[in-house]
């Protein structure tokens, strides 16, 4: 009798990838800066609004009395000169706003950069900085100039300005005294940049929800839904993450994680 013969399958050997982790981390990162142009619509779309009103009606305003100036029977050159300085210096300001914003979306074409935590802060705070005069806001930033990344700029700054719009609108319910902002940020494995602000917490029940597209509990027209997700993703993609505590004894804290980049060390020459 013929002796049967168990057959075993021959699996090929998985061919290993000859894409090195660089140009994967590309292609996500490449993938990401074109996500986050539908968040930064939403956010941008804000910014100008608060960014922008402020010096727009300054200018409005003296070129008013410019007009009112000029009709009157004797010309007070000085006076006709400081209206015109306030204008070009509101001018300035309003230009300088678009530039940052531009800067912001200028491409989705993926520049990888040595570049401290603390540049990217304080890029996204003048930003913000009528937003958080308005709110008047108690902000505390604790960070070394030690948080060394390797990442696209432009994509991280847009994930900290995500962050840093939503720890606004948490506190903007707060009494005046009590709305506080700290931005701290430490290195160990990863470099972490903590935001903690003095709002209400999350709920409970929508603590596993607020990470999916979509969603929001802003008002219609302030919030896309988009901004916790998309910066999730680009985190992700650079090989970091986000990730968040939030209850009623400690407040909300979002940490900003991202591997470290260890600078350079130039030998010394003899």
């Amino acid at each position: 009798m013929a002796r049967k013969t168990k057959k075993t399958s021959m699996r090929k050997p998985r061919a290993k990838s000859q894409s090195p982790k660089p140009t994967r981390s590309k292609v996500s990162l490449q993938e990401m800066a074109q996500i986050s142009k539908l968040a930064d619509i939403g956010i941008l779309a804000a910014g100008v609004a608060h960014e922008l009103n402020n010096p727009l009606m300054i200018v409005l305003g003296f070129a008013e009395n410019l007009a009112l100036l000029l009709e009157a029977p004797v010309l007070n050159r000085e006076e006709l000169k400081f209206q015109a300085a306030e204008i070009i210096r509101s001018s300035e300001r309003m230009a300088r706003i678009i530039r940052q914003m531009s800067r912001m979306v200028k491409s989705s074409e993926v520049d990888v950069i040595t570049v401290e935590m603390h540049e990217m802060l304080e890029t996204v705070l003048q930003f913000l900085n009528h937003e958080i005069k308005a709110s008047r806001v108690e902000m505390n930033i604790d960070i070394h100039d030690n948080c060394l990344v390797r990442c696209d700029r432009n994509q991280i700054e847009q994930v900290i300005l995500n962050v840093m719009s939503n720890a606004l609108h948490a506190v903007e319910k707060c009494p005046l005294g009590q709305r506080q902002i700290h931005v701290a940020c430490k290195s160990s494995d990863l470099i972490e940049m903590s935001i903690w602000n003095s709002g209400a917490p999350i709920p409970q029940n929508i603590q596993d929800k607020i990470m999916t597209p979509f969603f929001t509990t802003k008002e219609v027209g302030k919030g896309t839904g988009l901004g916790l997700p998309v910066s999730f993703g680009i985190l992700k993609a650079h090989g970091g993450n986000l990730k968040f505590v939030s209850n009623a004894a400690q407040g909300t804290t979002f940490k900003i994680q991202l591997p470290i980049a260890h600078p350079v060390k130039v030998a010394k020459s003899a």
